[in-house]
């Protein structure tokens, strides 16, 4: 479980695309150009951009391991629910070494990493 993993987990007015893993916040940061530094537990307000292109809008939210669903590093984005603008950012962070997470991945870290029992998952 030495990948980070990357999801969109919403679909609607807002997606939400979520990372996990020990490089989220390495990730995330290479496109986010904010103001703010992503501290854990709040919100960051900022633009995703990869290569100079700003792709969105965007709210990120930080929270350091082990105080996480999956009890590794998790990242959230939220972005405009547009599908072409949640693909472009998953694109992004998969170019820049996330994988996308298969299904039920993110509670299967969740139970292996001891967040969750058997009867929970």
């Amino acid at each position: 479980m030495d990948d980070t993993i990357v999801g969109i987990s919403s679909s609607g007015a807002i997606s939400i695309l979520r990372l996990s893993g020990s490089k989220s916040l390495e990730i995330v940061s290479e496109l986010l150009s904010s103001k703010n530094k992503l501290k854990d537990r709040e919100i960051c307000y900022g633009k995703i951009v990869d290569k100079g292109v700003e792709i969105d809008e965007v709210l990120v939210a930080f929270m350091k391991s082990p105080k996480s669903y999956t009890k590794e590093d998790v990242v959230e984005i939220y972005c405009h629910g547009n599908r072409i603008i949640a693909q472009k950012i998953m694109n992004s962070l998969v170019d820049r070494g996330a994988k996308i997470a298969d299904r039920g991945e993110f509670t299967k870290r969740a139970f292996l990493n001891g967040r969750i029992d058997l009867t929970q998952a």
